[in-house]
C-alpha cells in the first residue's frame, strides 16, 4: 500500500492538561497523561483536524525539503531517527547528497517543507541549484586530509 493510500489525518486535542496538545492519528481510549477514558470524561478541547504538515516533493516546486534517512515519517520513526534534506527543483525532484553520492531528479512522496521559494524566479532557483550541485561535486571530489583523518 502505498504512502498516499495510508495517509490519515493529524487529529490534536487537550484531555486533562490546559497547556498541553495532544497530536494523534487516531483518538487513544485512554489519555496518555491521566490514563482515564477519553470517551466518558470531558475533554479541555475536543479532537479537531490538522492539515497534514507532509507532502509529496512533486507538490513542493524550488524548496528544501526533509525526510527521514531510513523509512518514514508514520511508520518507525522518532526523534532519534536520523534526518536527510534535499532541494526540489522547478518540477519537484529532489537533489540530495549522502554517503553513497549525489542523487539526481529522485521523489520523495512523503517530505517536510523546510523553505518554500515558490515566489523566486524559476530561471534563478535553477541556477542557486545548480551552484549547489557544483559544489557538492567539488566536495566529493577532493580529499582534504588534517591528522590522518578525512574530512570530506
Amino acid at each position: 500500500m502505498s504512502v498516499e493510500t495510508e495517509r490519515r489525518d493529524l487529529r490534536s486535542f487537550q484531555h486533562c492538561k490546559k497547556d498541553v496538545d495532544l497530536v494523534c492519528f487516531t483518538l487513544p481510549e485512554l489519555c496518555p497523561l491521566c490514563q482515564q477514558s477519553t470517551s466518558t470524561t470531558e475533554m479541555r478541547i475536543p479532537p479537531y483536524l490538522l492539515p497534514s504538515p507532509f507532502c509529496s516533493s512533486k507538490k513542493t516546486l524550488c524548496s528544501v525539503v526533509l525526510r527521514p534517512t531510513c523509512g518514514d515519517f508514520f511508520r518507525g520513526y522518532s526523534r532519534t531517527c536520523n534526518l536527510h534534506i534535499g532541494v526540489t527543483d522547478s518540477q519537484g525532484y529532489v537533489y540530495d547528497y549522502d554517503e553513497k553520492g549525489l542523487h539526481q531528479r529522485s521523489i520523495w512522496p512523503e517530505c517536510l517543507v523546510v523553505i518554500s521559494n515558490t515566489c523566486m524566479d524559476p530561471v534563478l532557483w535553477e541556477y542557486n541549484v545548480t551552484a549547489y550541485l557544483w559544489t557538492v561535486r567539488f566536495m566529493a571530489g577532493i580529499q582534504v586530509q588534517r591528522n590522518g583523518m578525512e574530512l570530506f
